[in-house]
């Protein structure tokens, strides 16, 4: 008789455990994001892609750009995202890049899909100029309405 209230219990267990799967399987969704250039200098990256996976409201979306060779003085922006971040949710994180122009930050605003590189320390906007013939990689976590 322990024997069989074991088994229920197991096969509970996995009915719950099968259960709560799913239901992230339904919450979960995945795609990719073409990164492209928003500073208004009308660029073209050499590389430019991007994955994203959302839960609920939560969405973490990575990229990769190459920047051309440019002498553009405008502020370094990156639109695309796949869902703008909501009214009152910021999101920064630390991006990797090959410049020399101090650690560069993916700054992500409210209610918002352009993201904006600037130096981690200070938070100045980096320009164009500074990416030149360089590439940027970052993972941004945000939370969407």
């Amino acid at each position: 008789k322990g024997d069989s209230a074991w088994k229920n219990f197991v096969a509970s267990l996995y009915r719950f455990g099968r259960g709560v799967e799913d239901a992230f399987r339904l919450i979960e969704q995945r795609g990719t994001w073409t990164p492209a250039d928003a500073s208004g200098a009308s660029l073209s990256f050499s590389t430019a892609a991007g994955t994203w996976v959302r839960i609920g409201h939560i969405v973490i979306a990575q990229c990769v750009v190459d920047y051309p060779a440019t002498g553009s003085g405008a502020d370094a922006a990156i639109s695309g995202l796949p869902f703008a971040s909501g009214p009152t949710s910021y999101a920064v994180a630390l991006a990797y890049s090959t410049d020399n122009n101090g650690t560069t930050a993916a700054l992500l605003g409210t209610s918002s899909s352009t993201i904006l590189l600037t130096i981690a320390a200070g938070g100045a906007n980096k320009t164009n100029a500074q990416f030149s013939g360089d590439t940027v990689a970052f993972t941004l976590v945000y939370e969407t309405p």
